[in-house]
């Protein structure tokens, strides 16, 4: 008995470990889609120098492009799908440089006074132009 629980425990660690690690890589449905957009995904990066939040691009629920104060792109993925990214407006919640876009910010998707989503970026990534 004790053989079987500790196999089912070092499985769902190893499982547990798969999935984190699949989450970090944009899947190939996100690469085709920014490709539409006309651009390629570049190395990760930790935070946007005057990121304007507000003149994103939409991808997903999950993903969006923020333009930078260095007239570059980049793709901000939340950890998890945020409602609300495609029209309404996002007003900072929590961040760790003012002006700027960085990891672990969190950000409120809002419906003129009600909150819809609370939305912490997880990822950012710099945009290339095909």
């Amino acid at each position: 008995m004790r053989k079987i629980s500790t196999g089912l425990f070092v499985f769902f660690i190893a499982l547990v470990f798969a999935v984190s690690a699949q989450a970090q890589t944009p899947s190939s449905t996100i690469e085709n889609r920014v490709a539409e957009l006309g651009f390629r995904i570049g190395p990760e990066i930790n935070t946007i120098v005057g990121g304007d939040i507000a003149k994103r691009t939409w991808v997903n629920k999950k993903n969006i492009i923020v333009p930078g104060s260095d007239s570059r792109s980049y793709l901000v993925r939340f950890r998890e799908s945020c409602a609300g990214t495609a029209t309404k407006q996002m007003v900072p919640r929590i961040v760790k440089i003012r002006g700027n876009v960085s990891q672990y910010d969190t950000f409120v998707t809002r419906y003129r006074t009600r909150d819809l989503a609370k939305c912490e970026i997880r990822w950012v990534y710099e945009l290339e132009p095909i």
